[in-house]
């Protein structure tokens, strides 16, 4: 037999902070991302503690299953409605999809800390970890109760004092922008188009912000020296046109200081031989603008070698050139895996010689 709420006004003050985090989510941030949260919610605890030490105190009657993931509590208040404030960043499907395993349901302790669990965890699930629901105080006597979402917003980007890490690059690594709810996907992104530099090793950390739910993001970098330079010489070559190689490379990080990238190669044959040698060039140029990153690469290479025939040595000589634009954009993004698609145009031109006449069939001028 169930007992029914007086119908006195009952003030509660609840703040309930769900701890239970998924580790999916996680686990990209490092130890201080989850400091910060940790920290946050501890500051809470003793007060939840003593409002839900209150509230059981209470007479009400055996609460009904809410949802089936919701636990059973013996004492419940009839709840008729639920008012969701806050949550600027879900859509009408969504509250609708949160909140009805709770509407017209006689919520206690258990329940309305299931509730809070599964708006905060949805928040988590698409990486906005700063954003939390909680219980304001309300009467909640008449049946009807109020939730109220604070989704953390960013309040700015910057760099750790030796993290070499300049305002513009940054900026051109981050997709997202200060005043926007605070999500760890972008955070990500930006690790990872800082990161693909090799002079880079940039970590994340989340600072508390000076509004409530505001963060910021510090980046820490240990910068390594931003170019490199190399000579080698191998056999990679062929035979008809010299198979040992010379090969240098240079590579520049951030050359315009927008974490951007710059690769210059070259090679030539290591034999000095008038009838048998070959060059070759490339430029490689890339730079990310957010969830985007575009890139340009130009090779050029060149070959001259002796072919015989009934008898007779000829003179091959050729030569190609090719330009290639490509555009990538991450277009998903999780926990555990990315998904991204690009775009790309390019243009090959291709010259072949016999006794300095040219080759129709195998000379050829190529789009796509």
């Amino acid at each position: 037999m169930y007992l029914p709420v007086p119908r006195t006004r009952l003030s509660l003050c609840l703040i309930l902070l769900c701890c239970t985090v998924q580790n999916s989510a996680f686990s990209a941030t490092n130890p201080g991302d989850q400091d910060l949260i940790r920290d946050r919610q501890n500051r809470l605890l003793e007060e939840q503690r003593r409002r839900l030490d209150e509230l059981k105190e209470l007479p009400g009657k055996e609460a009904k299953s809410a949802a089936s993931t919701a636990p059973v509590d013996t004492r419940c208040f009839p709840i008729k409605d639920i008012a969701l404030s806050g949550a600027d960043s879900l859509s009408a499907a969504g509250r609708e999809h949160l909140l009805k395993p709770y509407a017209d349901q006689c919520l206690g302790v258990s329940q309305l800390n299931a509730l809070l669990k599964d708006l905060t965890d949805f928040y988590i699930d698409k990486g906005l970890v700063t954003s939390r629901a909680y219980l304001p105080q309300q009467d909640m006597s008449k049946g009807h109760l109020q939730v109220l979402v604070v989704e953390g917003k960013l309040e700015g980007l910057k760099g750790a004092d030796n993290s070499k890490l300049s305002d513009r690059e940054l900026a051109m690594a981050f997709p997202g922008k200060s005043g926007e709810i605070l999500n760890l996907r972008e955070i990500e992104q930006a690790v990872d188009q800082l990161n693909r530099l090799p002079s880079n090793q940039a970590q994340m950390e989340l600072t508390p912000g000076e509004a409530v739910g505001g963060s910021a993001v510090l980046v820490k970098n240990n910068p390594q020296k931003p170019w490199r330079a190399s000579l080698s010489r191998n056999n990679d070559g062929q035979k008809s046109t010299g198979e040992q190689q010379w090969g240098t490379g240079f590579e520049w990080d951030s050359p315009l200081g927008l974490a951007d990238q710059l690769i210059l190669r070259g090679g030539h044959d290591a034999v000095s031989d008038h009838q048998k040698t070959s060059r070759n060039a490339m430029l490689y140029y890339n730079v990310p603008w957010g969830w985007w990153n575009f890139s340009y690469s130009y090779n050029q290479s060149d070959y001259r070698s002796v072919v015989q025939g009934d008898g007779f040595d000829f003179k091959q000589t050729g030569d190609s050139e090719n330009h290639q634009l490509r555009a990538e954009r991450v277009i998903h993004r999780d926990a555990v895996s990315k998904t991204s698609l690009n775009v790309g145009l390019s243009h090959l031109r291709t010259n072949n010689y016999i006794e300095d006449s040219r080759l129709a069939v195998s000379s050829n001028r190529l789009s796509e």
